[in-house]
Order: C-alpha cells, then sequence, then structure tokens
C-alpha cells in the first residue's frame, strides 16, 4: 500500500483534524446512515466505465466511486475509484482511503486501465479480527483486480456507519467530463453488522455540483449519477476548483493552459540522463508523425535508416484472448519511403500488465502553473510547469512558444531516492494540421501470406532488432 500525505491537508490538518467528509470537491453525492450509528461489515456494487472526455485537459481527475466513513465524517473514508487521467489519459481502477484521523492519503499498490463500456464491479467487507476492511475492484472485460487492506486506526473509536457514492473533482470545462453525460451503479448490497440491509433509505444530495450534475436513487440497489458535458461552468462556481483534490496535485491553475494540437509533425532531439540505475544516457533524433486524433503515430529515425510505425487505431483479432494493436518497423530508402519489403510487426501489447498500449497526447496538465516568459533555444516562450507525487516525484517544464508551439519538454524525477531520471526533448519545424494517411500505410501482416513478418517469430525479424 502506497502512503502519501495530501499537500494540500498538511497546513490544515497540523494538530487536529478541522475537516470531514463531504469533501468540498465534491459534486453529487447519495449517502446512507445507520440509525443506529452500526458498523457497515459490506458494501458491493457494479458500474459501467462511461465514454471518454471531449476534452482530454481540465478535468482535475474525476472520479466515480463508493465508500464508508463515520457518521461525521472525521475518520477513514474507504473507497474504491474509479477515475479519468489519475494514470494520464484514460480510466484506472485502483483502491484508496483518505484518513481524516491525521490526514494521510494511502492508495494500492496496483491499479489497472480500463476502457469505456467496461463492467467494474467492487466490494468493501469488514474484517473483525484486526478491526481492518478489505477493497477489492475488478474489470469484467480484463478480469485485472485490486485488492487493499486498510486497518482502522487506535484513534479512531467511532464505526464506519455512513455509506457514500459519489462523483468527484470539479472540471475547469464540462466537456472534460464524459460527452455520455450518465454512471449507474446497479446491484448494490449493504450490510450492517453482519445484516443486510434490504430496504436501504438512500439520500441524494448536492455538494458543489457543476455542468449540471445530480445525483438519482432509482431504488434501494440502484443509483444514478448525470452531468451535462456540453454545460456551461458558471464564474461563481469556479472558487470551488480551490478544493483540495485527493488523488491530483492539490494546487489547481485558475489560468487556463494552453490546449496543444492533437495532430503535428516535428524534428525531435531527446536527450536522457540521470543516476537511476539503467537509465539510458542518449540522446535520439528522429522525425515525429503525431495524429492523435486517429491513435496513429510514426517516428522516421532517418540517420539510422529505419521508421516506426504505432497503429493504435487497428484492433487485430489475431491476438488472444483480446484484439490488440501493432507495431512495425521497416527500413527507410534513400528518399525516406518504408520498404514493405523489410517490415517486422509486433503486439502493442505491455509485457508487464498483459494490457494493450495506449498512444498518449503530448498535454500540459491543466493543474500546471504559469511560471512567466524567458528564452529558450534562441525562442521568446512562456514556462508552464507542473509538479506531481503519483507514482513519483516529477518536475515537468513546458516551454511553449506563440500559437502554442512546444519548444522543448523538461523533465526531472526523483525515484524513491534511489536516483535520478532526467530528459530533455525539443522540438523543431513543428507544424500542426492533418496528416496525410499514406504516412502510416502498412504492408498486409497476416499470418503466413502476409508481407509483414513476427517480431520473434520468423527469423527474418529477431525480437531484439525489433525493439532497438
Amino acid at each position: 500500500m502506497k502512503l502519501l500525505l495530501a499537500a494540500a491537508s498538511l497546513g490544515a490538518l497540523a494538530g487536529t483534524c478541522v475537516a470531514n467528509d463531504p469533501s468540498g470537491g465534491w459534486l453529487s453525492y447519495v449517502t446512507y446512515t445507520d440509525p443506529q450509528d452500526r458498523r457497515i461489515t459490506a458494501l458491493n456494487t457494479t458500474w459501467n466505465v462511461p465514454s471518454k472526455p471531449e476534452s482530454l485537459m481540465g478535468s482535475n481527475a474525476p472520479g466515480w466511486w463508493f465508500g464508508i466513513q463515520t457518521k461525521d465524517g472525521d475518520g477513514a473514508l474507504i473507497q474504491p475509484i474509479l477515475a479519468w487521467g489519475y494514470e494520464g489519459d484514460r480510466y484506472t481502477i485502483f483502491d484508496a482511503c483518505f484518513d481524516w484521523t491525521d490526514g494521510s492519503w494511502h492508495t494500492s499498490e496496483d491499479s489497472y486501465t480500463v476502457q469505456p463500456g467496461d463492467t467494474v464491479s467492487s466490494s468493501i467487507t469488514y474484517r473483525e479480527e484486526d478491526n481492518s476492511y478489505d477493497m477489492y475492484i475488478v474489470s469484467h472485460q480484463t478480469g485485472k483486480s485490486v485488492s487493499m487492506n486498510y486497518q482502522i486506526q487506535d484513534a479512531q473509536h467511532k464505526n464506519e456507519s455512513q455509506a457514500y457514492f459519489v462523483l468527484e473533482h470539479q472540471p475547469n470545462r464540462c466537456s472534460a467530463y464524459p460527452s455520455s453525460g450518465l454512471c449507474t451503479f446497479e446491484n448494490i448490497y449493504l450490510e450492517v453488522d453482519g445484516e443486510e440491509v434490504s430496504d436501504v433509505a438512500w439520500e441524494a444530495k448536492q455538494e458543489n455540483p457543476m455542468c449540471d450534475s445530480k445525483a438519482t436513487v432509482v431504488d434501494s440497489k440502484t443509483l444514478k449519477f448525470e452531468w451535462d458535458a456540453k454545460a456551461d461552468i458558471a464564474d461563481d462556481a469556479k472558487a470551488v476548483l480551490d478544493e483540495p483534490q485527493k488523488w491530483t496535485d492539490a494546487t489547481v491553475n485558475e489560468n487556463d493552459v494552453p490546449e496543444l494540437a492533437p495532430v503535428w509533425t516535428a524534428d525531435i532531439v531527446a536527450k536522457t540522463s540521470g543516476t537511476f540505475p539503467g537509465v539510458p544516457h542518449e540522446t535520439q533524433t528522429y522525425t515525429e508523425y503525431h495524429d492523435f486524433t486517429n491513435d496513429r503515430r510514426r517516428v522516421d529515425y532517418t540517420d539510422q535508416g529505419f521508421t516506426k510505425i504505432y497503429r493504435y487505431d487497428v484492433q487485430d483479432w489475431d491476438h488472444q484472448p483480446f484484439p490488440a494493436p501493432k507495431g512495425y518497423k521497416m527500413r527507410l530508402d534513400s528518399s525516406g519511403t518504408p520498404d514493405p519489403l523489410s517490415c517486422c510487426w509486433l503486439w502493442l501489447v505491455d509485457s508487464d500488465t498483459g494490457e494493450n498500449d495506449k498512444m498518449l497526447p503530448l498535454t500540459i496538465p491543466t493543474k500546471s502553473t504559469d511560471e512567466g516568459a524567458t528564452t529558450i533555444n534562441g525562442v521568446p516562450v512562456e514556462l508552464w510547469q507542473a509538479n506531481t507525487l503519483i507514482p513519483i516525484k516529477t518536475t515537468n517544464d513546458f516551454y511553449i512558444g506563440n500559437n502554442s508551439v512546444p519548444v522543448q519538454v523538461n523533465t526531472f524525477s526523483n525515484v524513491l531516492g534511489k536516483g535520478t531520471v532526467i530528459a530533455n526533448t525539443t522540438y523543431t519545424n513543428f507544424v500542426a494540421g492533418p496528416i496525410p494517411n499514406s504516412t502510416f500505410d502498412v504492408p498486409d501482416s497476416k499470418p503466413t501470406f502476409g508481407k509483414c513478418k513476427q517480431c520473434g517469430v520468423d527469423p527474418e525479424c529477431p525480437m531484439q532488432q525489433c525493439i532497438s
């Protein structure tokens, strides 16, 4: 289990805890408190992952979660979570606990990516032998699950007698919330002191709603959350964005950070170094064709005579048990054209998690701060800085020129006291706009008769050659 002290909470929670739930960062929620203040011993539910947001920025990592807490909201908030933006531009499931007893924030060691439309089930179960709770969350589609146990602190003398279902973290713009505008919790099971509560008297409430958000009690086993991704945010509502966010950096920048183009071409020089064991000390020079809108990317290493094409947009059913995208490597001829007869391919699948790789856009986090004007590489720029703690302490400096053109991006990470990782990426000849479809053409890679051969399977395409 990871333990972090929420930066925004340190001042407020020094000495005696003075805050509690509901948090000011909640939009809409549903609650139930046992009338006799008895202990909740089990709470289970199932819900679907919403669609992707139209805007990939400005969302402050919205979360859809349920959990348990004391009747006064001042103890351990036990909460399995589905969140967008927790680990980049994707949905993530994980377990967590924000404990108001000492202001500490705890998260599970594991977390997994889930896709829009996936079904997620989760449970919270009490363990009497050590006064703790087991959290569990699983994706039905991938089978990936996260478990975490949290022991109630000795300083907490109240029962966990209150249940919550919550929509949390206000956006800077409503388009940063999923366009589907709906998340429904179903098959809810609540148990108090080991006995099922058959007809739960849920109450729907508003804390700091935005984007016309609301919670609705459909019945004792079904709760519905709705919002309007096309709504406008009123000026007087934006002050709520100052509320601390638990699973994002607690500082929310009120200024609109530059929105970088999703489709672009640029010449890039990328340097890496550092003291962390195994980090490469190298410089790579290449031309990148970046089409995030259509989930495809090409990188030409002209000096080395080859190109790599990443086709995240094509999900091939030849991969089992689920379709996966493919990556291709080909030699470049003297005119810079890929040679299809030299083609090798591999599955774009994470070797550690078994999940499909995802294409990520070049974006500046919404919680970045404007550090002012400066000059880099002889170009006048504005410096935007973002600091993160999860999963490791990292500082990102974005040097942005006129018309939101990136000039350089520097990253410095301190890996848990074991060393540093430093990356400097310089962009020149940056052109935003459509890229011809032919740029991403690849030969047929079907087994047996395809021109492109599989890495690590065909002797013409050894795996080491493919990944170098």
